[in-house]
């Protein structure tokens, strides 16, 4: 405990600009602040995606590790939602560049679903580990609109999550990452002591089902990575990625249920072929692989 408190103090003089003896020191952004405690794994921090910040802030998260940097860059999040975006959507975020200290939107984005789902996952976690809810109270309406970004790129004939406005892939990664944000806005009304909403019911189970039933390929026993109007894309385990990365996504997301023999099945075949190969991987997907271990490691799954 007293480790933490001291964690949360440094997080707060690094976030404020205030130095040890009062001097004045230029404020961190909050993604930076996320950024810069992986700095030297990362390539730039002064471009960023606020989806790569949610990987990195949810690992932090994960092992209670700067989460007043986390609440600073969820809030920060909350605050520069598109309203609308370029595809007349609302509650949707672009990348960013920081330039001279001021932050500078790109007007792009590389998915929609995957970036509302993860940070609505995030979110979750970040309020059921420290109990603030604050952060719900105060943004309710926003957080609204993220969540109903999902259910406004699914494809009713499947279930499924297209990645964007005017895109007809529904990515294995992103569904993963949809039914996990829809999954959070319910149990995050809950935490918000609001009433159930019978909308989102349904959403969760149609995109939970259009992964196993149509993203799922029976004939090689583990999903296809994407699909189009043209393709079904099949999954390889000589490609890292997309093909080996993607089948982790529904170990980690509960798209499987415990005691799934597929789901030992999926995780062997993913250390025969890549285990040895991931410290060579950029450090988002790592994250995600050392969270993916964690989780299975819980359930008797090594």
């Amino acid at each position: 405990m007293k480790k933490l408190l001291i964690t949360a103090l440094s997080s707060v003089i690094l976030l404020t600009g205030l130095c040890p003896g009062g001097a004045a020191a230029a404020p961190v952004h909050p993604a930076t602040a996320i950024l810069k405690v992986y700095e030297k794994e990362l390539p730039y921090i002064d471009f960023f995606s606020p989806y790569i910040v949610s990987i990195l802030a949810l690992n932090e998260l994960e092992h209670q590790r700067h989460i007043t940097e986390v609440r600073a860059f969820l809030q920060w999040y909350l605050d520069n939602l598109n309203y609308p975006d370029k595809h007349g959507m609302n509650g949707t975020i672009y990348d960013f560049h920081i330039k001279n200290g001021q932050q500078e939107a790109n007007q792009n984005y590389d998915s929609v679903d995957g970036y509302s789902g993860l940070f609505l996952h995030l979110l979750y976690k970040y309020v059921l580990l420290t109990g603030d809810h604050s952060i719900l109270a105060g943004n309710w309406t926003r957080i609204d609109d993220i969540a109903y970004t999902l259910p406004s790129l699914q494809d009713a004939k499947d279930g499924l999550t297209v990645v964007m406005p005017g895109r007809d892939t529904k990515y294995l990664m992103d569904n993963c990452e949809s039914y996990a944000g829809v999954t959070a806005y319910i149990e995050l009304r809950r935490l918000a002591s609001l009433p159930d909403d019978p909308f989102y019911g349904p959403v969760q189970k149609n995109i939970k089902d259009g992964i196993l039933h149509h993203l799922f390929d029976k004939q090689n026993n583990n999903f296809f990575w994407a699909l189009d109007s043209v393709n079904q894309h099949r999954s390889g385990w000589v490609v890292f990625y997309p093909d080996g990365f993607a089948q982790i996504f529904p170990l980690y997301y509960d798209i499987l249920p415990e005691g799934s023999p597929l789901k030992r099945q999926l995780w062997e075949k993913f250390n025969r072929a890549f285990a040895g190969q991931m410290p060579t991987y950029p450090v988002e997907q790592r994250i995600i692989y050392g969270l993916t271990k964690e989780k299975l490691a819980q359930q008797g799954i090594e």
